[in-house]
């Protein structure tokens, strides 16, 4: 995860490149990392790898114009979200508003089954993952989360938190 700004230039620098780009999701692409991994023109995850996908977050502090101004940008920031999702499903644009909208993770037959992945990797037990960033969201699957020992289990929080600078 992390700033959708920075994640669209990545996108769009591996979108732009001439050679072959190939994604391998190790572990977990999540948030902006789901985006950054549309921009291959082949997918490949682990069987035990997973995507995230929700809608984009922000802060802001002020009065209701500042929160509506907030609100409206985050509207155009999903909609260049869901654009690049757009460009590797064959599913609806509305369907895919709506994974986001629930905050949806998707195992690597799931990713495939909707066109974000073309191949799901077999006999591949690595996983390379930051799990302190779990805390930041509320439907972590249990999958995920027997992935962790008890020492690394997240503070799950009621509500998402994540910081876009716009």
């Amino acid at each position: 995860g992390g700033n959708v700004f920075e994640g669209n230039t990545i996108y769009n620098a591996l979108k732009q490149h001439k050679a072959k780009v190939t994604v391998t999701v190790d572990g977990v692409a999540a948030s902006i990392a789901s985006v950054i991994a549309m921009a291959g023109d082949h997918v490949r995850m682990p069987e035990n790898a997973m995507m995230m996908i929700h809608d984009p977050l922000g802060i802001v502090v002020g009065n209701s114009a500042a929160m509506r101004k907030q609100a409206e940008a985050l509207d155009k920031i999903k909609q260049s979200i869901v654009s690049a999702y757009m460009t590797r499903t064959t599913e609806d644009r509305s369907k895919i508003e709506s994974m986001m909208s629930r905050e949806t993770w998707l195992t690597a037959e799931e990713a495939v089954e909707i066109g974000f992945a073309d191949e799901v990797m077999k006999d591949v037990g690595a996983q390379n993952f930051a799990f302190d960033i779990l805390s930041q969201y509320r439907n972590i699957p249990t999958q995920v989360l027997a992935m962790l020992g008890s020492e690394n289990k997240p503070q799950l929080k009621k509500e998402p938190k994540m910081e876009i600078t716009l």
